[in-house]
């Protein structure tokens, strides 16, 4: 009788029933969307001239954002130490090098971290995207820096699709593997992903 009480338990414990917390499961993961729409809500919206900043780029010299006037820019703020900021950064190169002859810039700036972190990062990673144009907000942890004071981020990673003319065209915050909303927003431009 103990055996076949034991080989019971052993049975549910390899196969746990739960279905009872799907709902939860289901409900988390309709928080996080709800969430990352209401993120996505506050930023700039459809229409509006992107604000011009300048950063040191991590290659040498400076990034403008307004140099890029007359190309479509993809700006992401991103910090080494939220996961799907990195993530993130594989897909973007990929895609970086699939339209790299469209007139597509990929600017990334690191905010939120410190210089420190940031350095480290870039020497152990920057081979990995020679795509991507990268540069740190100079005032990453104040709340008046580049993404909060003019770009309105709440969380990271955060994008930007901003046209030709230099009005943002798409914003959207969060990533996650097989997210389309960029590839979306550059065909809406004219942009063919490859």
């Amino acid at each position: 009788m103990l055996s076949v009480y034991a080989g019971l338990l052993i049975t549910s414990l390899q196969t746990p029933n739960i279905s009872p917390l799907m709902p939860a499961i289901q409900g988390q993961k309709q928080g996080q969307i709800q969430d990352q729409k209401a993120q996505t809500a506050a930023l700039l919206t459809v229409g509006t001239d992107a604000p011009d900043f300048t950063v040191s780029n991590w290659a040498g010299g400076d990034i403008k954002l307004s140099s890029s006037k007359g190309k479509i820019v993809v700006l992401t703020f991103w910090s080494t130490t939220v996961p799907a900021s990195s993530t993130g950064l594989a897909d973007t190169e990929k895609l970086a090098k699939s339209t790299k002859e469209q007139g597509v810039d990929f600017v990334q700036v690191d905010t939120w971290d410190d210089k420190s972190s940031y350095e480290t990062y870039m020497n152990a990673n920057i081979s990995a995207y020679p795509t991507l144009m990268f540069g740190m907000d100079p005032s990453p942890k104040d709340d008046m820096n580049i993404a909060k004071g003019q770009y309105k981020v709440t969380d990271l990673p955060t994008t930007y699709v901003i046209d030709k003319d230099g009005k943002v065209a798409a914003a959207f915050s969060g990533f996650q593997q097989g997210d389309t909303r960029l590839q979306d927003a550059l065909q809406k431009l004219g942009v063919t992903i490859g």
